[in-house]
């Protein structure tokens, strides 16, 4: 169990994480909230959305990092920050040799690869696709890291979030970015919490912490 002791968190405190952002922000999340809160024990939970919602309402965890908005008023949620697409392709693709940020509709001749059915990224470069009036492929992956490596062997394109770009798009990855033109495609990050939770105000001030720079 927690105890509440002022603002300060203590005790073992569950964290849900969506697996599109977990391998990425965890090191910051971990660092500020030990920081922060040197009393808790955060224990990290890695789950879809939808799982994450249901452990959160089920008090399984306290709160969670995922993209938002969750389509409920059930929950406390505060935005962090934007997180922007970036176009991720093969080294070899034609596309790559270009050093300039590509237009949204070059995804109409393109075989956007998605992530499989239950991550919230999936509806997200679907949602982009239909605006670029693109079907996305059949072919899906399990996870981010399966989703570089495909397109890495020129499978097809995707979009990744900027947030994974270091660790899956990196030297030696086989993996090309190129940013949109204008406004980029993408997602909003933030937290979610109970509304009855005693550590609002903690939380409240972590975004604070986490938000980018101004």
């Amino acid at each position: 169990t927690t105890h509440y002791e002022g603002e300060r968190l203590r005790g073992r405190i569950g964290l849900g994480v969506i697996p599109t952002l977990a391998p990425y922000v965890l090191p910051d999340v971990v660092r500020s909230v030990m920081t922060t809160h040197p009393d808790a024990e955060l224990h990290i939970h890695e789950l879809q959305t939808v799982h994450l919602l249901e452990s959160l309402r089920r008090g399984v965890i306290d709160f969670g990092l995922l993209a938002l908005p969750i389509g409920s008023e059930e929950f406390a949620t505060e935005a962090i920050g934007l997180d922007n697409f970036v176009l991720a392709m093969s080294e070899s693709h034609p596309l790559a040799k270009a050093k300039s940020p590509v237009k949204l509709d070059v995804l109409r001749d393109e075989r956007v690869i998605l992530l499989e059915e239950g991550h919230c990224l999936r509806d997200q470069v679907t949602h982009v696709c239909q605006l670029a009036f693109s079907e996305p492929s059949e072919v899906q992956a399990t996870s981010m890291a399966t989703l570089a490596q495909m397109v890495a062997a020129g499978l097809g394109v995707t979009l990744l979030p900027e947030c994974a770009e270091k660790i899956e798009a990196g030297p030696g990855r086989g993996i090309v970015t190129r940013k949109f033109v204008g406004v980029p495609p993408n997602r909003t990050v933030g937290l979610v919490w109970r509304k009855s939770s005693p550590y609002s105000q903690a939380f409240t001030e972590l975004v604070e912490l986490l938000a980018p720079a101004k």
